[in-house]
């Protein structure tokens, strides 16, 4: 039962890793037409450098005005 359970842990974190990919776009936060600042602080206070494929659509229908 232990080697099983290991077995799914390690499945488990390999599909994580390699799953981001999945989860990230490729452009930046800046890119999208977020304040630099807000971008900066962004990385720093809360370690996210990249959006996810949701933020990278829905940020610049949101700042153009439009509703969501």
């Amino acid at each position: 039962m232990e080697l099983n359970l290991n077995k799914k842990k390690k499945q488990k974190t390999e599909n994580s890793s390699t799953g981001n990919s999945e989860v990230f776009a490729s452009c930046s936060f800046e890119s999208l037409g977020l304040h630099t600042t807000l971008c900066e602080q962004l990385k720093e206070r809360l370690g996210f450098e990249a959006p996810t494929l949701v933020q990278a659509q829905a940020i610049p229908v949101i700042l153009s005005g439009r509703h969501v």
